[in-house]
């Protein structure tokens, strides 16, 4: 393991011979859907706040609160407000399981779409992939959601994803743990413990 403090290498369980802190014998890291969540809430309620008050600004508060609840557009405003709220729900629901655990003798990682562990022994390869949005408008899509996680919004990572490559499975194909951006808390602290083990990663 690695000592938070001084980045050095110091046995899970150990006390830092620099700092005298003790280092962790297991680093658990959790998912995002609450980041998500969080983000989309505030800004559902900042659009509406937004259009409310330039439409109080014209037309007054009273009128304002009659187009809202009156208005045959207002299915139109609640959903402008309910969607964000939904896609928040969804993502939380779907990173909700997501966690990754890191100690001296393996990483493992349980999501809602099956668990998986590599002993550091077992991993043959380390990459890092490039996630530049193509130019189909659906990959710019789904590129929202590393524009808005906790990578960009806190430590600015650009937008990569990493790839361990362990034991082969029943089928003879490479077992991967795929640590996507946006997935993941924490995830500059995780690749540091991750290249403790393995080294740095190699571009694909």
């Amino acid at each position: 393991m690695l000592c938070p403090e001084c980045k050095i290498h110091v046995d899970g369980g150990a006390h830092c011979p620099h700092c005298g802190e003790p280092v962790p014998e297991r680093e658990t890291f959790g998912g995002q859907g609450g980041h998500y969540f969080m983000v989309l809430v505030l800004l559902s309620v900042s659009v509406f706040a937004i259009f409310f008050i330039l439409s109080t600004l014209s037309t007054g508060f009273s009128a304002s609160i009659n187009r809202i609840f009156i208005s045959r557009w207002n299915w139109l405003y609640i959903s402008l407000f309910l969607l964000p709220i939904g896609i928040g729900l969804y993502t939380w629901n779907t990173l909700r399981s997501e966690e990754i655990t890191v100690t001296d003798a393996f990483i493992s990682k349980q999501s809602r779409w099956g668990n998986q562990q590599f002993m550091w022994a077992q991993v043959e390869s380390f990459h890092r992939i490039s996630l530049l949005p193509k130019r189909r408008w659906i990959n710019r899509v789904l590129s929202l959601r590393r524009t808005i996680s906790r990578e960009r919004l806190v430590w600015h990572l650009p937008p990569q994803a990493y790839e361990l490559v362990g034991y082969q499975d029943e089928n003879s194909e490479p077992s991967v743990i795929r640590l996507e951006p946006g997935t993941i808390d924490e995830l500059p602290w995780l690749l540091e413990l991750i290249q403790e083990h393995v080294g740095p990663p190699k571009d694909e």
